[in-house]
């Protein structure tokens, strides 16, 4: 900081254009999710779960079990970064989508948690992780489907 009183006008002048750009790029709504998202993501995150618990129900080479784990680990990847690419917003960090509340969100993933656990407990790992890949995938697919809705309002 600088001594004389014009130094720290233009100082808190220019912290002060520098809040209102964050502000503004906070404000400003990001693109809306495109209309094969919400699939893709859903059958990302399902098929990729699934896979990885099929290799405890498959009875195979070691190889088999290998890539089963492999190639669902991947395309839960892939759901990831498009998740990253798609969903982010422009100077925001975003928890919860922006068209649909919390509520909804948490009972969804809640009920999905709960029968993942259930299936779980029944059937091992392999029931575990196909049953929260299902859920999951049809959970992500229905709430993106009503987060693309929301954006499409003006």
């Amino acid at each position: 900081m600088h001594d004389t009183p014009a130094h720290g006008a233009v100082d808190a002048a220019a912290a002060l254009r520098a809040a209102e750009a964050a502000r503004d790029a906070a404000a400003r709504p990001g693109a809306a999710l495109p209309a094969w998202y919400p699939a893709v993501n859903g059958g990302l995150v399902a098929v990729g779960l699934v896979l990885i618990g099929l290799r405890w129900v498959v009875d195979g080479p070691l190889a088999l079990s290998v890539g089963l784990l492999l190639a669902g680990a991947l395309l839960v990847a892939v759901q990831v970064v498009l998740a990253q690419r798609f969903e982010q917003k422009p100077g925001i960090i975003q928890a919860f989508p922006r068209h649909t509340g919390r509520r909804p969100v948490m009972l969804t993933y809640a009920v999905v948690l709960v029968v993942a656990v259930g299936a779980g407990a029944f059937l091992g790992l392999a029931g575990l992780f196909i049953a929260g890949g299902v859920g999951g995938g049809l959970a992500n697919w229905w709430l993106l489907t009503r987060e693309r809705a929301g954006d499409q309002r003006p």
